[in-house]
């Protein structure tokens, strides 16, 4: 699966669990409809496929016939096998953590309408800045898997490097953030912590083990790739460390959206 088409399913199934949300706060209130949107999402999801086909059996038969149409296996070899299935294993994981992340952004929805929820929480300026670093970093990586397919092993190297310096900045600057917080007036636990920014740091400490996660994920792709075990033709691990480097970059953006603009 290409990433563009991986990133764009990730897209397809916030964007559902977000229509789900507008469509029963006309029936439900007290973080009812929160719950039913993430589970009628999660069944959207599950037989997403069958709805496609359903619907394109009714629009051009003729176009459902080549879509259902069933591969032959025998000519996959058994590296093609291994290959997809570890592609399903990292995307199923990837689907069962953004489906988490949607679970507790719903959570913190629903907390807002406590009557100490704090109004006037401002995003600390270390968390924009590493939402730039962080897409940088993903960017930097698209070039490094770009170059070791051109067998360009120093250029990929260097990509590589970068990705990860990026990518420990990312983690120095969510921890600052952290502490201008706490400078602010705001702590996370404590008696004088409150459930706005106790909601903040579950969130993006979760995130940073994701990130820390993929940090090691891009340290064995330089280990790899320095005994220069990636080739034209064999690309596996580094796709596999590529997807799930956006994915958390495409998570942190989603997450700084959130909490800049639901207060």
């Amino acid at each position: 699966m290409k990433i563009s088409n991986l990133l764009l399913n990730i897209l397809q199934l916030l964007v559902v669990y977000i229509l789900f949300v507008i469509f029963f706060q006309f029936f439900f209130s007290g973080g009812v409809e929160y719950i039913l949107s993430l589970f009628s999402a999660s069944l959207f999801w599950k037989f997403y496929d069958r709805f496609s086909l359903l619907i394109l059996s009714t629009v051009s038969p003729s176009r459902t016939l080549k879509y259902n149409k069933p591969r032959d296996y025998s000519e996959v070899t058994e590296k093609d096998k291994i290959a997809r299935a570890k592609k399903n294993m990292l995307l199923f994981g990837m689907i069962s953590l953004g489906m988490s992340f949607a679970g507790l952004t719903s959570a913190y929805i629903i907390s807002k309408e406590r009557a100490d929820w704090l109004t006037d929480f401002e995003i600390p300026q270390a968390f924009f800045i590493s939402l730039a670093v962080i897409i940088t970093s993903s960017v930097t990586f698209i070039l490094a898997k770009s170059a070791v397919k051109k067998e360009e092993n120093t250029k990929a190297m260097l990509l590589l490097i970068s990705t990860f310096i990026l990518g420990a900045v990312f983690v120095y600057l969510q921890f600052l953030g952290f502490s201008q917080i706490i400078e602010n007036g705001y702590f996370f636990t404590g008696s004088e912590s409150s459930i706005t920014t106790s909601f903040i740091y579950l969130v993006v400490l979760l995130h940073l083990a994701h990130i820390v996660a993929a940090l090691v994920s891009v340290l064995v792709v330089i280990y790899n790739h320095y005994k220069l075990k990636y080739t034209n033709s064999n690309t596996l691990g580094i796709e596999l460390a590529t997807t799930f480097w956006h994915f958390v970059d495409v998570l942190w953006v989603y997450l700084f959206l959130f909490l800049y603009f639901v207060r």
